[in-house]
């Protein structure tokens, strides 16, 4: 069974496709969370390891390797020193390669997490990650995209709900996440709520 992700609604939080690097930034000129040099569709470099970028990238395209890996590992303000000192650029034919390369994986990963949790709680009510709804794989796939696969550390109360498919924790625990990304856990909130009972179903975010 493949996936039913909506990477195209992932694609348009992630932001615009940027082939010249940048470190997330709020409205006030701080770095957003723990974020890194990020490039492409919101591929952030800094959440990977040198190996990671390797494995990623090495033999499909050895020179975009080369170009990432200076930035990997590097957060916040080891990352702004790092860009301001070597700006990376890279062409659309890598960014392409970034997103295809990266949401793949990010895909097979918290599938694979997901449905290790799902049999560990043993109810046969729950069901694997590929035969979850759209909304459900997308959104889980959208958190995941932005916080690695492991959200079993990275967020454990979203993805205690998401495991559990309580649908209603899983939309308040987005609109209550707490970190510096209000818009779009609002925006996913919003996609989710087709799976939420109307009567506990949120106004959408304006």
């Amino acid at each position: 069974m493949t996936f039913n992700i909506d990477w195209k609604f992932i694609a348009g939080l992630e932001g615009a496709d940027r082939l010249t690097g940048y470190v997330p930034l709020d409205a006030a000129g701080a770095v957003l969370g723990q974020s890194g040099v990020t490039v492409s569709t919101g591929f952030d470099v800094g959440q990977h390891s040198a190996i990671q970028i390797d494995d990623f990238f090495g033999k499909t395209d050895p020179a975009l390797a080369a170009l990432l890996k200076p930035y990997a590992g590097l957060k916040r303000t080891q990352a702004v020193a790092a860009l301001a000192k070597t700006p990376l650029t890279i062409t659309q034919a890598q960014s392409t390669l970034i997103y295809t390369t990266v949401k793949t994986r990010a895909a097979n990963q918290i599938a694979a997490s997901y449905d290790a949790a799902v049999a560990a709680k043993a109810d046969p009510k729950l069901v694997r990650f590929r035969a979850l709804a759209r909304e459900a794989q997308t959104v889980i796939a959208s958190v995941a995209f932005q916080y690695g696969a492991d959200l079993k550390k990275a967020a454990p109360k979203f993805f205690r709900a998401a495991v559990a498919q309580d649908w209603a924790t899983v939309e308040t625990e987005l609109r209550n996440f707490g970190d510096g990304y209000r818009t779009r856990r609002g925006k996913e909130a919003d996609y989710l709520t087709p799976l939420v009972p109307k009567r506990t179903a949120k106004a959408k975010t304006p």
